[in-house]
């Protein structure tokens, strides 16, 4: 690590949707003092880590599809209910056919996704039987020399059907993968746009139909940001391009709004970090403007806390208050043995309506006296008894319940 952080200027890092990974967070943290660029198609992830950095170049699905990078997406959809072996046959069939008329004019080449190397077996019977065709199937449980001779055929473009595990996916790079038959089905965004990113390629020197993908829609489990993917009659051309250009933005306003917060330098933690439960106190501001700096007067004996701890974001009307205190144990005469006790309180104006809301991990008051500290003690609770309309938002409306489907 001397030698890099001596010699290295510039550090790019592809796929960096990883970097999140203990080992790639580890490097990067220890060259951080460097120009790091990183590069992703998909800037966002399934824990909701953070990838870092600012975003400083940003080029939607939709664009690359408009300037000729992104094949256009032919999504057929299968309902197959019964046991899996019929499911398989019935999607193998639906992709051979389809095989079959992308031959007669490309040299495309059919990739059959599989979850577990039990299934990758499974579904290869299935294949092998279209005895017309070339069929691979290839994982990470076979033997170094037989998966290298396989990916050798692969890349040769000497097979035309592959089964495959968790293979071929970010970095490999080959625009005749046209056609993609999901027998079990990515349950993620993200790692469904990087596979989907395999098929739709494009080749410079030589024309290439457009990309097909075929899933059994029956007995459905993804993740909600999916769903709208596989519903009836969707055109994945126009829907791509709209759930990736939200994701990204989403992450854009995130990092734009945690980086208008002042003080980051005094917190003992990192503000990426947090993780608030969506519970809030509102109350009515009867001024027109907040003292978010006045909120220690709303802090009940604050000179018993151990830390206090805050930073505003002026821009969207944020305030972050960070609390903890000593807890002495009272099985020990010992001022050395304590836990700390933390609280966060969240405070935001919302100007339109003229509202504050408080947020805090401290569930055993209202914190009025936190309200009336920052917008002036005509502030109001919005209550069952000040506001009873807040609890009837749902009167007259009649939900349907099933009891039995």
């Amino acid at each position: 690590m001397s030698v890099l952080k001596t010699h290295l200027t510039n550090i790019f890092i592809d796929e960096s949707h990883h970097t999140e990974a203990k080992t790639w967070n580890n490097f990067r943290e220890n060259l951080k003092d460097k120009n790091i660029i990183q590069f992703t198609a998909t800037p966002f992830r399934n824990d909701n880590k953070m990838l870092g950095g600012k975003i400083i170049f940003n080029y939607p699905l939709r664009k690359a599809q408009e300037e000729g990078y992104f094949k256009k997406i032919d999504f057929i959809k299968l309902h197959q209910y019964g046991n899996q072996i019929e499911k398989d046959k019935e999607i193998a069939e639906t992709a051979i056919k389809k095989l079959r008329i992308d031959k007669a004019k490309f040299p495309h080449i059919l990739l059959a996704r599989v979850g577990t190397t039990k299934r990758a077996n499974e579904v290869f019977d299935v294949y092998k039987l279209y005895d017309e065709f070339r069929v691979v199937k290839i994982h990470s449980q076979l033997p170094s020399k037989e998966k290298t001779e396989i990916y050798n055929k692969i890349i040769n473009k000497e097979i035309d059907v592959i089964i495959c595990v968790d293979m071929l996916g970010e970095g490999f790079d080959l625009p005749e993968l046209k056609i993609a038959a999901f027998h079990d089905i990515r349950k993620s965004l993200p790692i469904t746009m990087q596979f989907i990113g395999r098929f739709t390629r494009t080749k410079y020197d030589e024309e290439l139909g457009n990309a097909t993908i075929i899933a059994n829609v029956a007995d459905l489990e993804v993740a909600n940001e999916l769903e709208d993917l596989y519903a009836q009659d969707v055109d994945w051309n126009i829907l791509l391009p709209n759930i990736s250009q939200n994701k990204t933005q989403k992450e854009i306003d995130l990092y734009e709004f945690l980086n208008g917060f002042s003080n980051l330098e005094d917190f003992p933690l990192s503000i990426h970090s947090l993780k608030p439960v969506q519970s809030t106190v509102v109350f009515k501001n009867n001024t027109d403007s907040w003292n978010p700096r006045n909120f220690q007067k709303g802090l009940q004996n604050i000179d018993s806390y151990d830390l206090v701890r805050n930073s505003i974001n002026s821009k969207d009307q944020t305030l972050i208050i960070l609390t903890a205190k000593k807890n002495l144990k009272d099985w020990v005469s010992s001022d050395n043995i304590f836990n700390f006790s933390w609280n966060l309180h969240i405070v935001y104006w919302e100007t339109n309506k003229n509202l504050l809301f408080i947020h805090s991990s401290d569930t055993k008051s209202l914190h009025i006296d936190l309200a009336k500290a920052i917008i002036g003690d005509d502030a109001q609770i919005i209550d069952g008894e000040n506001d009873g309309a807040i609890f009837r938002v749902l009167s007259g409306i009649k939900r349907l319940k099933l009891q039995n489907v």
